[in-house]
């Protein structure tokens, strides 16, 4: 049975979705089967960030309401041999998908697949609540100020209420000056203020934000090493086995 991991983060801009998208990349690299899930009605992204928007035929409600079956949903990522996408609808009311019928087709997919990487919509809502209730492994992404820490651990609280999932955090755009001089927290401080393992720390790093713009990942740089540490230490791997050059080539718009 897969293991399903909740990417969550409690404010926009925290690089949550760039952080899910190298993991699952990551643990396809490493010979996972792994489903990655866009589950953010109406705003979702992920598609646009791996080129394949004009493959994206059925989504999730389609799946749920049975326009469509699963396999005909999941689009294959050919760059990326083991990775599949799955989206939620563009069109459709987020309010018209239920947290039971999402969390039945998440154990669709645990039957499938190895891992299951659900990119969650920003904040607590209906949506992000239901994945954190059917899920194994909560990822909190966020940002080492005050104001993304407030409602991480906002976020934090949730999954400790609801109880099952394991909290891990990834710390990103740090600026080791920052913390040096008080202006920004030490990824560990934060992962301890969230009660959350420390999955990951990203450095703050300009190739990441070229790399956006261009509808790739980061493939060098501090940044994209610290990125592709993500996978391993997701399959409890430690940090010094990870290869030290880009893990990551260029996704192509099909």
């Amino acid at each position: 049975m897969a293991c399903v991991w909740a990417f969550l983060s409690g404010k926009g801009g925290t690089g949550k979705s760039t952080v899910a998208l190298c993991a699952a990349a990551g643990l396809a690299r490493e010979g996972q089967r792994v489903a990655l899930v866009d589950a953010d009605a109406g705003v979702r992204n992920l598609d646009l960030m791996l080129g394949v928007e004009n493959r994206i035929v059925f989504d999730m409600l389609d799946v749920i309401e049975g326009e469509a079956t699963l396999e005909q949903a999941l689009c294959p990522i050919r760059e990326t041999p083991g990775l599949w996408l799955l989206c939620a609808s563009q069109v459709r009311d987020p309010a018209e998908m239920s947290g039971g019928a999402l969390c039945a087709l998440l154990g669709l997919l645990r039957e499938r697949f190895d891992h299951v990487l659900v990119d969650c919509p920003t904040g607590i809502g209906a949506i992000a609540q239901a994945v954190m209730a059917c899920a194994d492994e909560a990822v909190i992404v966020t940002t080492p100020d005050d104001i993304a820490l407030r409602d991480a651990d906002r976020t934090a609280g949730l999954i400790s209420q609801r109880g099952g999932a394991r909290a891990r955090a990834v710390v990103n755009r740090v600026r080791a000056e920052y913390v040096r001089r008080g202006l920004q927290y030490a990824p560990d401080a934060v992962a301890a203020t969230l009660d959350a393992k420390l999955l990951c720390a990203v450095p703050e790093d300009e190739e990441i934000r070229r790399a956006a713009l261009q509808r790739r990942l980061p493939a060098e740089g501090e940044g994209a090493r610290a990125l592709a540490a993500i996978a391993p230490a997701m399959l409890g791997r430690p940090a010094q086995e990870v290869q030290r050059r880009g893990l990551f080539s260029r996704f192509s718009p099909s």
